[in-house]
């Protein structure tokens, strides 16, 4: 077990290299794990060096994630070939459209779409990132030669990320720790897979490389840990969290009740039970409601909203910055969480965490048996349901206890600073002390 580093500013700081695909002004919650890291690391003892892409292809853009980078940071950013740049020319889509990993996953695709599936799962390994790989090599053993620093630690997906760390560390022996924030070969984008059985062994092969070789493994959720635990090397759980001070905005009561939803939604995440219960509802109370959706929405949603007649209800905002979502959360009354239909084992949304610093009462739909359900039951968040359960009853419910009282304020459980990013950070800055304690003493 991992012992807990102590907060230390007069400690002597020690680098490590931190390779991260996804840095901002890439937004979305990849990006956010690795910053907050980033931002914590010092206060631990470790000074990160980011090496990173220039003009990445990013499914959003987020450039308030800025202002958390402080600017004593040594970010080094390299070109890259970017394999989706190619794809958006070939398929006519706009080169500003972000690429998600859905895609992959999306019920009838066109022929162009199923020629890019086909071309990225057979010419592409681990992904279609390892572009950046000379790239990142070359920058990366310049920083080791000029900035020594003790320890590489690498956040994947890309996955392609993980192959550049392990190669600089078969070169220097500089400990690795690998963190994962979504399995490699188990990832529910990949279950298709089967229909490519030579990508299939690469990437099996690559993956067991990697969890073999690094010198720790870090995950995000306990599902994920029983997925990568395919060697003797044990993944470590760290998982995702938010940070307090992005949670200082004062909620205000509402004209409407109004349910919020932020982050990507595709058709294997189509609430129909929702929108259902919504049609359900009386006029007298439909008209009191407000739906308001913030991110990258599959039009499929609206087009059912229309067939069900509460199109109006229903409102799309777009993506808005990390900053402005946590304020349309702690603004709601009710939190909508949507997971996969899609068997995910250990997926577990970000913004489920920052749903449960925000505050309010959140409905969360998809596996009861999953990582996400027992987390919003330990917490004391809200309530779990799956994609077939009726919710006419709750939501008229939810909207009387509304009507009651619009200006209550629901408090988080006071366990919710468990899940605080500075905690988090100090257990993998333990980590990174083990590793090197162990190192140092074997010479």
């Amino acid at each position: 077990m991992a012992r807990m580093s102590q907060t230390n500013q007069s400690k002597v700081s020690r680098k490590i290299l931190v390779i991260t695909y996804y840095w901002p002004p890439a937004g979305g919650p990849g990006v956010q794990r690795v910053v907050k890291f980033v931002k914590f690391l010092p206060h631990f003892g470790y000074e990160p060096i980011v090496l990173t892409v220039k003009d990445g292809e990013y499914p959003a853009i987020d450039h308030s994630l800025q202002a958390e980078v402080s600017s004593e940071v040594n970010v080094i950013r390299t070109p890259t070939l970017e394999f989706f740049s190619l794809f958006k020319k070939l398929t006519g889509r706009p080169q500003k459209a972000g690429i998600t990993t859905t895609i992959l996953k999306a019920e009838n695709p066109s022929w162009k779409d199923k020629i890019f599936r086909w071309i990225r799962y057979n010419l592409f390994f681990p992904d279609a990132r390892i572009g950046w790989r000379r790239y990142a090599l070359r920058a990366a053993r310049q920083i080791i030669q000029s900035e020594k620093p003790v320890l590489i630690f690498c956040t994947s997906p890309p996955h392609s990320a993980q192959w550049i760390a392990r190669q600089l560390h078969q070169e220097t022996k500089i400990p690795w720790v690998a963190d994962f924030r979504d399995p490699w070969t188990d990832a529910y984008w990949l279950s298709g897979l089967k229909n490519y059985p030579r990508a299939l062994r690469k990437n099996t092969a690559m993956e067991k490389a990697v969890l073999s070789d690094a010198s720790a493994i870090v995950t995000v959720s306990k599902g994920y840990q029983e997925l990568l635990q395919k060697t003797n090397n044990s993944p470590i759980l760290i998982r995702n969290g938010f940070d307090h001070t992005d949670f200082r905005i004062q909620k205000k009561a509402n004209a409407k009740f109004r349910i919020v939803y932020t982050g990507s939604l595709s058709q294997i995440q189509m609430p129909d039970n929702f929108l259902k219960a919504i049609a359900n509802l009386d006029s007298s109370v439909q008209e009191n409601i407000q739906f308001d959706l913030f991110g990258a929405i599959d039009p499929f949603f609206f087009h059912r909203a229309t067939e069900l007649g509460i199109r109006h209800l229903v409102h799309e905002k777009g993506y808005i910055p990390h900053d402005q979502a946590v304020g349309e959360m702690i603004q709601a009354d009710l939190l909508l969480l949507l997971t996969p239909k899609t068997p995910s084992k250990g997926m577990t949304p970000l913004k489920l965490y920052e749903y449960l610093a925000a505050g309010p009462f959140i409905l969360g739909i998809g596996d009861v048996n999953s990582d996400p359900a027992n987390i919003l039951q330990a917490f004391e968040g809200g309530i779990y349901v799956s994609y077939q359960e009726e919710l006419t009853a709750f939501l008229n419910n939810q909207f009387k206890e509304w009507k009651q009282n619009p200006e209550k304020i629901r408090t988080p459980n006071a366990r919710v600073t468990e899940l605080d990013r500075k905690e988090l950070t100090r257990k993998l800055a333990s980590v990174f002390d083990d590793i090197i304690d162990k190192e140092q003493a074997n010479g």
